[in-house]
C-alpha cells in the first residue's frame, strides 16, 4: 500500500488518508506523484502534511484514552517515503529513488541560508518541516 492521496484526500474532501495504519502495519509507505493536475505537486508540502497529520492523529487518539497508539513516525521515515519507498510504489526503484550506481538521478540543492530553515543543524528535519520548492536549485 502506498500513501499517495495525502492532499487529495483532503483537496477533495474524502477525508483522513489512512497515514497512521500504512505506518503501523509496515507498508511501503511511499508518497509517489499520482495527480500534479488536481493539486500541488510540491513533495515537501506532502512530507510535512503526512509528518504533522500522522502526529496529530497518533497524540489524539492518545489523548482520548486508546490504548496501542501508534508510536509518532520520524523524520526518516519521511523523507524515505517521499523518495527511496516513493519510486518503490511507482515500480521504479531500479531505476530511481536513490543515489546509487546505475541509478537514474535529478540532484537537487537546497539553500540552507533562507530564514525558514534556521537553525539548520538538523538536516533532515529542516528538509521535511521546513524547506520548500523556493529553496531548490539543480546543480
Amino acid at each position: 500500500m502506498c500513501a499517495r492521496v495525502l492532499m487529495r484526500n483532503m483537496h477533495w474532501a474524502k477525508g483522513y488518508p489512512p497515514i497512521s495504519m500504512r505506518w503501523i502495519m509496515g507498508s511501503s509507505r511511499g508518497f509517489p506523484s499520482t495527480n500534479e493536475t488536481s493539486y500541488s505537486s510540491d513533495m515537501f508540502a506532502e512530507m510535512r502534511v503526512a509528518f504533522y497529520m500522522q502526529r496529530a492523529l497518533a497524540q489524539n487518539r492518545k489523548f482520548g484514552g486508546q490504548q496501542n497508539v501508534p508510536t509518532p513516525v520520524h523524520i526518516r521515515d519521511v523523507l524515505e517515503a517521499a523518495t527511496v519507498n516513493g519510486a518503490n510504489c511507482a515500480g521504479l526503484a531500479d531505476k530511481v529513488g536513490s543515489i546509487a550506481p546505475r541509478q537514474e538521478a535529478d540532484l537537487v540543492l537546497i539553500r540552507s541560508d533562507d530564514i525558514n530553515l534556521y537553525p539548520s543543524n538538523n538536516a533532515l528535519g529542516s528538509v521535511v518541516q521546513a524547506a520548500g520548492p523556493q529553496q531548490c536549485r539543480q546543480p
